[in-house]
């Protein structure tokens, strides 16, 4: 991998730093119309309608068309791994996990470290963001902490999905469908209807996916297979020039079997328990929008989501009764913004202020089989007694219960208010500054109650041999919460020498809110039995927020007129107790913070658009991210490369259009292949475990005529052998493998 680093480090020789804005990812996949208006300025995240800039950012952004995710096979959020640089967004074995990496920032659990909107709404669990992206009109991601103009939780970027563009309703109805088949029996149906013009219009789109599973549990001989459905509705008006009303719902709905995760010691998926994820999530937006003038906008977005998902999980993932886990999630959360802008030739301005609560009701059970109680409680027990003997203390405890039952009822509430102010003034024509703070508030709370009863046999032959049964409760039941307040300024500064040339730098504050590890209440209970010191329940299971400082200087630049785009910038990040995802001795889940973690590197990305129809991109991104500060169970971890996130992620992409001419049948033959690649990614504290760099090959082959199409795809042509996730528990060591070649057609009609 050193020789593709350095061939890659040489090509970028010709220029300072990185980052990308302007223009789209890959370019319009197969056209350059888009490239012949291009000119080198700020990303700016449109409204649905592309017409009326929202938000202004200076720095790292990329952007994809519907086209481009049809070329790159962008199914799902997952495939767009490497395709953004150091952007990494790993497959945990289901839906539920959805973890973005960006910059050596991330965790597979609780809170997101990327702000995820949906047309200008922000989603609100991280459970959610793993869904089938039908139907949309682009995505927009901002690399870097984005406070001063989104919501929370947004430290390492933003993601901006926008579902329909506007411009494409006509008075006369339209209609567009995909129907796709491949191996394994995956099927993907997409529906879509509209009818209505710019001003007034509805739009109507379904989808259906499944597919019968890659990997097999041999315990049950079950295959991680899925389902989802699904729909969506937009409905727009515009009653005259200065109103924009939107309202968009939709449903989603998964059922997966789902962790098929491999012991490393026996090569084998075996467990006893279930694994399986469902879920079923509701999503609604109304955005309003005001032009007081020509100058002066005004607008509201207001948001609704419900989330219902039940989680079953074998914890220890081995054929024994261990640990199971069941995790069923009732979530309302309710959003709104309110927005002010001024754009002027010179000046531009944005103030919001931002609303949020989140009520998340969670029954969490966990059960302990015979084999644990026998393993996990019993023997401490007796080994703690027979190392600390006493005349008076019991010989022996025996456990009669043949299974314990920890339930766990918590209620998780988040409240919050923002606000926020970002200007920029443009001197001389050419340096544009940048300034904007955003002051926050949030109150973070939890109400718990978990129990559980032990029957045991006490052994004793002091002061005389007896017998003694004996019946147990442990309750731990309470609550408590967090205020917490955070300025986060961000300053950015842009010279522009022409229209092929901009270089900038920024300095950014980024925020994460801090939690409750409610998952560990089942060690707590069991420290209990076992008549440990169990301390303070908030000390011991609340974690702190992060957040860090990102430096960032960068360029944007047209080397060859309408041919070559390069765009660059390296950055350091310095991070401030990091929430990194572990395990209690238990097995179960929790976060911890890592005192200070540093991270820094370059990302860069160019667009060759030799000849018409033909065009290549290339995005590399490189990460150093390293622990300058973490200890725990007496262990330093300075010096140790933060695991999960890779060190270097790389995309390869080319299209081609071949015209047809003097064919009734055939207008064009599209090609389209792709490399992406990441690695080396390290998986526990100690880098002991880790996954070296590969690759993966994907391509496709598109007929055309009109608005039909027929495509035959493949996905991991080469089929490569790697991983994507590995941990431990309870001693043993398991991984999920990547997905294998998968291959198959597609029957397309354009709306």
């Amino acid at each position: 991998m050193n020789k593709i680093a350095f061939s890659i480090l040489a090509l970028l020789a010709t220029g300072p730093g990185n980052a990308y804005a302007g223009a789209s990812l890959a370019t319009e996949a197969f056209g350059t119309d888009s490239i012949a208006d291009f000119e080198l300025k700020d990303v700016v995240v449109t409204d649905q309608s592309g017409k009326n800039s929202a938000k202004h950012h200076v720095g790292s952004n990329y952007q994809l068309t519907s086209r481009e995710t049809e070329a790159l096979q962008v199914s799902t959020f997952k495939n767009l791994s490497a395709h953004v640089p150091n952007f990494y967004i790993p497959d945990y074995g289901s839906h539920t996990t959805s973890s973005i990496y960006v910059r050596g920032i991330g965790s597979r659990m609780n809170e997101s470290s990327i702000g995820f909107y949906v047309d200008g709404i922000p989603l609100q669990n991280k459970s959610s963001f793993d869904f089938d992206l039908y139907d949309i009109a682009n995505i927009s991601i901002g690399i870097g902490p984005q406070g001063t103009l989104y919501g929370r939780n947004s430290i390492g970027g933003v993601v901006d999905i926008s579902t329909v563009d506007e411009s494409t309703f006509t008075k006369s109805p339209r209609y567009g469908f995909q129907l796709s088949h491949g191996n394994h029996n995956s099927i993907s149906e997409r529906l879509t209807y509209q009818i209505g013009t710019e001003k007034t219009g509805v739009r109507v789109s379904g989808h259906y996916d499944r597919n019968d599973g890659w990997f097999q549990n041999t315990y049950d001989r079950e295959k991680n297979k899925y389902q989802s459905a699904g729909g969506r509705i937009h409905l727009h008006w515009n009653p005259d020039e200065t109103w924009r009303m939107r309202l968009n719902v939709s449903y989603d709905h998964l059922n997966e079997q789902a962790y098929p995760y491999e012991n490393l010691s026996t090569g084998k998926i075996n467990y006893d328990g279930d694994g399986s994820y469902l879920r079923n999530f509701l999503f609604s937006g109304l955005n309003i929008e005001k032009r007081l003038n020509q100058h002066h906008r005004l607008s509201s977005s207001t948001g609704y989501q419900y989330m219902d998902d039940r989680m079953n999980i074998d914890q220890d993932f081995t054929e024994q009764s261990l640990l199971t886990l069941s995790e069923h999630q009732h979530q309302h959360s309710f959003t709104e913004e309110l927005t002010f802008r001024s754009i002027l030739r010179k000046y531009n301005q944005t103030s919001g202020l931002f609303l949020f609560h989140n009520n998340n009701h969670i029954n969490s059970p966990m059960t302990m089989g015979r084999y644990g109680i026998e393993h996990l409680i019993e023997e401490n027990i007796n080994s703690a007694l027979a190392r600390n003997p006493s005349p008076y203390a019991p010989d022996q405890i025996l456990i009669d219960n043949g299974s314990l039952f920890f339930p766990g009822m918590f209620q998780l509430t988040q409240s919050g208010i923002s606000l926020y102010h970002q200007s920029s003034v443009t001197l001389l024509g050419k340096l544009t500054l940048t300034a904007g703070l955003r002051a926050e508030y949030e109150r973070t709370g939890i109400d718990y109650n978990t129990s559980s009863s032990l029957q045991t046999h006490v052994y004793m032959s002091m002061p005389r041999t007896m017998v003694i049964p004996t019946d147990s409760t442990y309750l731990i039941v309470g609550e408590c919460h967090r205020n917490i307040w955070q300025l986060l300024p961000k300053v950015s500064v842009k010279y522009t020498f022409n229209k092929n040339l901009n270089i900038y730098a920024n300095v950014s504050k980024g925020y994460k809110a801090g939690g409750y590890n409610f998952t560990m209440m089942s060690s707590i209970l069991q420290a209990q039995m076992q008549n440990q010191k169990t301390g303070d329940v908030e000390g011991t299971i609340y974690y702190k927020p992060e957040y860090l400082w990102n430096y960032e200087v960068g360029f944007h630049s047209q080397i060859i007129q309408k041919k070559l785009f390069v765009d660059a910038s390296v950055f350091y990040i310095d991070d401030r107790n990091q929430q990194l995802p572990t395990s209690s001795s238990n097995g179960s889940r929790m976060i911890t913070n890592a005192e200070r973690v540093s991270s820094c590197g370059l990302e860069t990305s160019i667009r060759i658009l030799p000849y018409e129809n033909l065009s290549f991109a290339i995005h590399y991104g490189f990460t150093h991210s390293d622990f300058r500060q973490f200890e725990e169970n007496g262990i330093s971890y300075r010096g140790k490369t933060v695991p999960f996130a890779p060190q270097q992620t790389l995309s390869l992409a080319g299209t081609y259009e071949l015209p047809i001419k003097n064919c009734k049948h055939l207008s064009a033959i599209r090609f389209s292949t792709d490399w992406t690649a990441m690695g080396k990614i390290y998986w526990n504290e100690e880098n002991t475990r880790s996954q070296n760099f590969y690759g993966l090959l994907n391509g496709s082959i598109t007929l055309v005529q009109g608005d039909y199409s027929l495509s035959g795809w493949v996905r991991n042509a080469t089929d490569s052998d790697y991983k994507t996730f590995y941990f431990e528990s309870i001693g043993n060591e398991f991984a999920q493998r990547g997905m294998p070649i998968t291959f198959g057609a597609t029957f397309r009609k354009e709306l």
